[in-house]
């Protein structure tokens, strides 16, 4: 086999596998199991989404007040936690821990995410190692409810009792992390409900990645938030050069736009590190991981 077909084929692999996680993960919809999850069969893409933004939707009547994440130490924790970190207690991994935004809605989505994740992330660890001493999917429920409506749930319980190792790695099982915030609108049905729908994109460490198109529900239960329905879609050239710089300026401190390709935005910083944005399926990367 030459390097060529070789490449194009572990290309073809890498992108299957994101986009079948992708869509398992997405795909509880009002308290449905998601069948085509735990089956192995993929399920259809929801159609386009379209809604009225309401203007009036400035930030949350109350602020998120999310229980915190169990305390981990480094032997229990160590796929997650910063190398660069010192100290008693682990870090979240950078990607993580500094990720910022301009929208009070969007935080509120991040934490809740990486909230739950932690919740799970510590009880996966335990099931490598000693599968004994893990705590059952239902044992961490009541933890989780306050992170997420139930309907949400069932995916995660088919990544923890099937893909543990998913939850080490997680880079497209966080939703929030890969947003593409200047896309993001807002939608109210009331003061308990808001929608957010927005454009998300690949990082380096997350070859292969589609870019897709998420509406979010936000649940408020009493004064906390919870993550309720969402809706996916893969989304195709979603990003034009502004929306390629923006991204990468973002990402990378002197980095500048010096042309493009037919299937690349092309970058450099002033060491002269290439770096490369893929146009088709919006992630991007160096050179040698074309």
């Amino acid at each position: 086999m030459t390097r060529e077909r070789h490449r194009a084929l572990h290309r073809t692999a890498g992108l299957l596998a994101v986009a079948i996680l992708a869509i398992m993960i997405a795909g509880c919809q009002k308290g449905t199991p998601n069948q085509a999850a735990v089956e192995g069969s993929p399920s259809p893409l929801s159609t386009p989404l379209t809604f009225q933004i309401d203007n009036a939707t400035q930030s949350p009547s109350e602020p998120a007040t999310a229980s915190p994440a169990p305390t981990l130490t480094e032997e229990e924790l160590p796929t997650l936690v910063d190398d660069e970190q010192t100290g008693s207690e682990p870090e979240r991994p950078h990607w993580l821990r500094d990720a910022a935004y301009e929208n009070e809605y969007a935080t509120i989505l991040h934490q809740l995410e990486y909230e739950t994740l932690m919740v799970l992330v510590r009880a996966a660890e335990l099931k490598f190692a000693n599968k004994e001493e893990a705590p059952s999917f239902e044992e961490l429920r009541p933890e989780l409810l306050k992170y997420n409506a139930e309907q949400r749930l069932d995916p995660w319980q088919t990544i923890y009792e099937h893909n543990p190792g998913w939850l080490l790695e997680p880079n497209d099982l966080l939703y929030a992390v890969n947003m593409y915030e200047p896309s993001l609108e807002l939608s109210r049905d009331d003061d308990d409900k808001v929608r957010l729908s927005f454009k998300t994109f690949g990082h380096s460490y997350q070859e292969y990645t589609v870019s897709r198109h998420m509406e979010i529900e936000l649940l408020r239960s009493g004064e906390n938030w919870q993550i309720g329905d969402i809706k996916s879609r893969a989304s195709e050239f979603a990003f034009a050069k502004e929306d390629a710089e923006h991204i990468m300026m973002r990402a990378f401190e002197n980095v500048n736009y010096i042309g493009d390709d037919e299937t690349h935005f092309l970058f450099q910083d002033d060491q002269g590190q290439p770096y490369v944005f893929h146009k088709k399926h919006g992630y991007y990367s160096t050179p040698e991981n074309i």
